[in-house]
């Protein structure tokens, strides 16, 4: 007797699609974002070497992370770096200003400031990431996607 194909159901699918703008389209957008404010990798890394250092003996940055920024054979690729890396080098390291809100707390709707967007973006990874079943309701997509959507990356 043949069985058949698992199937994927409409939450499964709206999961499977949000987690493409999460992790595929956010971070080529802030690679946009860092390049536009720091056009040069290399001379970025070797301005803020010291400055990585701390973050990095803060535990701001994890050794995967300074291993990707500074590796021992090779250079440095804008294009391995994940979501979580580019938002902690725009936050510490480019003269962002906090949102009106502050770093640690969820920016106000009314805030479309560069800072406040990144923690949108940060926030929305962090709850992707963490989601236990891979499931988005039908009601749920349209918000998700829509708050992912609507942020502005001035």
């Amino acid at each position: 007797m043949a069985t058949s194909a698992p199937t994927i159901g409409d939450e499964e699918e709206n999961y499977s699609r949000f987690s493409v703008g999460v992790l595929k389209v956010t971070p080529q957008v802030l690679r946009l974002v860092f390049t536009s404010r720091h056009p040069d990798l290399k001379t970025f890394l070797a301005q803020n070497k010291s400055k990585c250092q701390q973050l990095r003996n803060s535990h701001v940055l994890t050794r995967d992370q300074w291993d990707q920024l500074y590796p021992a054979t090779g250079t440095a690729a804008l294009r391995d770096f994940d979501t979580t890396l580019l938002i902690t080098l725009l936050r510490n390291l480019s003269n962002i200003p906090p949102p009106s809100s502050g770093w640690n707390k969820d920016p106000l709707p009314s805030d479309t400031s560069l800072g406040a967007d990144l923690l949108r973006l940060r926030k929305i990874r962090n709850n992707h990431a963490h989601c236990k079943d891979m499931r988005i309701a039908n009601t749920d997509f349209g918000k998700k996607w829509s708050d992912l959507t609507l942020v502005r990356m001035n």
